[in-house]
């Protein structure tokens, strides 16, 4: 092929790549300490939905307590307030089985 040729397709492409990520906007306007009707959502399971509760512990050590799992195993806490990244510890009913730990980094994400 000829080299201009392929040149012109190569910077139609990029021109066309940034046009179309320009366009998606993006970005949460969510504030990213956890203010302002942030959640954590997710699925607290072993195979099989967990039956218990969700606490979450902020990096500055505030805590959202005793969120209730659904009995699908979901879960969604409010952090409004909590500074993270994020500590999860889903507490099963049945204290013989041991807690599961997980960790969010930011807001509005599954954990």
């Amino acid at each position: 092929m000829n080299t201009q040729i392929i040149r012109l397709l190569l910077t139609l492409t990029s021109l066309f790549l940034i046009l179309t990520l320009s366009a998606c906007g993006g970005g949460s306007s969510a504030p990213a300490g956890g203010a302002g009707g942030s959640t954590l959502s997710g699925t607290a399971a072993t195979g099989l939905p967990l039956v218990g509760s969700i606490n979450v512990t902020g990096a500055a050590g505030g805590q959202a307590l005793n969120v209730a799992i659904a009995v699908d195993g979901s879960y969604t806490a409010d952090v409004s307030g909590l500074s993270a990244p994020f500590m999860v510890q889903a507490v099963p009913t049945d204290n013989t089985k041991p807690a599961l730990f997980s960790y969010a980094a930011s807001v509005n994400v599954t954990a």
